[in-house]
């Protein structure tokens, strides 16, 4: 579900063979793929972002990187993406934002579960956003 075929295959392999196992899968969109050019650190920057072009690191963006905190659904949105770009992310943000809301509403009850956008720019290029910073706090940042 996004710009990137070879991913998005192996994405929609694995819907079907849970949907097959009888599970209820939901599809939310993949950011279209971006990156950022090499530094010091991991660590993201509005300025170090780029449309990838083979000489900088693509960036794992992604919308399931949540986490639930009670009554509250944070997910990780991206606010620091090329300009070319940030038409498509925007539509594509809106988009995982309703599905994830309608299907917490689906399961819970309408309203009984609120879906909050997190900016998630700073931690993604180190390949993790809000579940992955609230299970490991690592010793040193690279």
């Amino acid at each position: 579900m996004g710009d990137d075929a070879v991913n998005a295959g192996i994405l929609d392999r694995n819907a079907r063979r849970l949907a097959d196992l009888g599970y209820d899968v939901v599809r939310i969109p993949m950011p279209t793929p971006y990156c950022q050019d090499a530094g010091d650190t991991c660590v993201g920057s509005p300025e170090r972002i780029r449309e990838c072009d083979g000489t900088n690191e693509r960036v794992w963006a992604t919308y399931l990187n949540s986490i639930r905190l009670g009554d509250v659904m944070a997910v990780p949105v991206y606010r620091h993406v090329p300009p070319s770009q940030a038409w498509r992310h925007h539509g594509q943000e809106q988009e995982a934002l309703a599905t994830y809301q309608w299907a917490l509403d689906r399961e819970f009850g309408a309203g009984a579960v609120k879906v909050v956008p997190i900016p998630s720019d700073t931690a993604i290029p180190c390949q993790g956003a809000l579940h992955c910073l609230t299970k490991t706090f690592p010793k040193t940042l690279r």
